[in-house]
């Protein structure tokens, strides 16, 4: 899978817009594989920690887990940052899409269905296919913010 660097270069350029908020949409951009890790730290059995790891890499629980992380500010807040977690989470749900698999993959409709799909990009490993790119992009649009605010 792509790292927590590519996942967080992939949101890092909404910071221009949403200048407040560039912390939630980072959390949202990790979001999916720091969940998806607890139960190998927490869960004593293999079997366990690979359902468990695989439903939690889900949209349907990181929408769950998203709107979780949301009711600890407060009201007024909720919704931005209900919004800004899905943003991010679905940026690193989307590149994950980019990847083959050599497992079982990701069950994109899960619970509902136990079919995976990709569109066989990259290899888990091989990120700096992305990496790269995004840090160029990254450095260009700060370069184009920096000559706009003269």
């Amino acid at each position: 899978m792509p790292d927590l660097l590519t996942h967080s270069l992939s949101v890092y350029l909404f910071r221009y817009k949403l200048k407040k908020f560039t912390s939630i949409i980072l959390v949202g951009a990790v979001l999916p594989d720091v969940f998806a890790r607890i139960p190998g730290v927490l869960l004593p059995h293999r079997a366990i920690i690979n359902w468990a790891q695989t439903a939690l890499h889900t949209p349907s629980a990181v929408l769950i887990i998203c709107y979780l992380l949301s009711l600890f500010f407060s009201q007024p807040l909720r919704k931005n940052v209900f919004s800004l977690l899905v943003l991010g989470s679905l940026c690193h749900l989307f590149l994950d899409l980019l990847q083959k698999t050599l497992t079982v993959g990701y069950f994109w409709l899960f619970p509902f269905s136990f079919k995976s799909f990709s569109l066989p990009f990259i290899w888990p490993n091989d990120t700096t296919i992305l990496t790269l790119p995004l840090l160029v992009v990254n450095l260009i649009v700060y370069v184009r913010y920096i000559r706009n605010r003269r």
